[in-house]
């Protein structure tokens, strides 16, 4: 927001020079600054100039220009001299005011650019400007990676994480270290080759750094290599996804690309009632209370055995006539095979649904 009391105290002393009035508003027609004691205008004449295409007008002795800022940023000044050229004083009182706004417009540090760019709020012919002011390379092999804590005390820890990344990466003439939320740290990272290796390199040192020195678990996900500065918001917004679907689908893994989520990727991108209507293909009506903690634990150890009942057996500690037992209790209640393929893929596929939707019923 500009400096309105500079702005008044200008065009109060260009008053004094010239007699004229001034009255400053913005595109929503809120006024900013005015020398007016009573402005004589109806409110329809202001609200047409403002919300239409010409730049300046004529409206008895009153002249209006739009001063623009930039794309988003449009204001008018209103000019009344009774007996005079309304014109030429409103042209000197816009170069003032426009003048008094560009001495006031805030320094774009490299983190406002970088959060403006991945978040898509630069156009794209202002990448390059702004880029070059702030020297940044427009064309570099680069990645988004995103830093999750998981464990205990997350919260506590984030800040004291935050600042181990920056040490990892301090050079911000290649690297950049971004703060969006309080759950992710984002990582702009520039690569020589920008192979999968060097990226899961990376990601290694990272969560290999914060388990050592913070004595907690970390995930880190990338989105794909690009090339150009305005494909950062693409790379961003493949590993914010990435993460989200490790978080539900992938525990267990600490790292994680965005093109090798398989089918959680998938699954993630499905409308929440076509899940419904699969869970209820499935499992009917009660899907929530079909099965225990107990039966959905050997389903995920024979899944992770590949089907072979010997090897679950083992794993879970029990006999195999015992598990081949409790495999034909579940198949009765799902009124599936589980020992098919066709089946244990339904099955497989309906279970991720199934914490899918819970996922989007806890966060909604």
């Amino acid at each position: 927001m500009y400096n309105t009391r500079l702005i008044q105290s200008s065009l109060e002393d260009l008053k004094n020079i010239t007699k004229a009035d001034f009255y400053l508003c913005d595109s929503k027609k809120e006024v900013l600054v005015s020398t007016f004691e009573k402005l004589d205008l109806d409110e329809k004449e202001i609200s047409l100039f403002v919300e239409g295409d010409a730049d300046r007008q004529n409206i008895r002795q009153y002249n209006f220009v739009k001063i623009r800022k930039n794309d988003k940023e449009t204001y008018t000044l209103i000019t009344y001299l009774a007996n005079g050229d309304s014109y030429m004083i409103g042209r000197i009182a816009a170069s003032e005011v426009t003048h008094l706004m560009s001495i006031q417009t805030p320094k774009i540090t490299k983190e406002d650019f970088y959060k403006d760019l991945i978040r898509g709020n630069v156009l794209f012919n202002e990448i390059r400007t702004r880029s070059q002011a702030l020297h940044i390379n427009t064309e570099a092999l680069r990645r988004v990676m995103a830093i999750s804590l998981h464990g205990e005390d997350t919260e506590e820890l984030f800040p004291i994480c935050l600042e181990i990344i920056k040490n990892i990466y301090p050079d911000k003439k290649e690297d950049y270290v971004l703060n969006v939320d309080d759950n992710v740290i984002l990582l702009i990272k520039e690569f020589s080759d920008g192979s999968e290796d060097e990226a899961n390199e990376c990601a290694r040192q990272i969560v290999s750094t914060i388990n050592t020195e913070l004595m907690t678990g970390a995930k880190v996900t990338y989105g794909c290599l690009v090339t150009e500065l305005k494909d950062l918001s693409e790379s961003y917004k493949q590993a914010s996804m990435a993460m989200e679907v490790v978080k539900i689908f992938y525990d267990d893994r600490d790292i994680a690309s965005y093109t090798s989520l398989g089918i959680g990727r998938l699954i993630h991108q499905l409308p929440r009632q076509l899940c419904e209507m699969f869970l209820k293909e499935v499992f009917g009506e009660n899907d929530k209370d079909l099965l225990t903690n107990e039966q959905v634990n050997i389903i995920e150890k024979f899944f992770d055995n590949n089907l072979n009942v010997s090897e679950t057996a083992r794993s879970l500690d029990i006999k195999r006539t015992t598990l081949i037992y409790k495999i034909e209790k579940i198949n009765e209640i799902l009124k599936l095979d589980i020992n098919k393929f066709e089946d244990a893929m339904t099955l497989k596929i309906a279970m991720m649904v199934a914490k899918y939707t819970s996922y989007i019923y806890k966060n909604n």
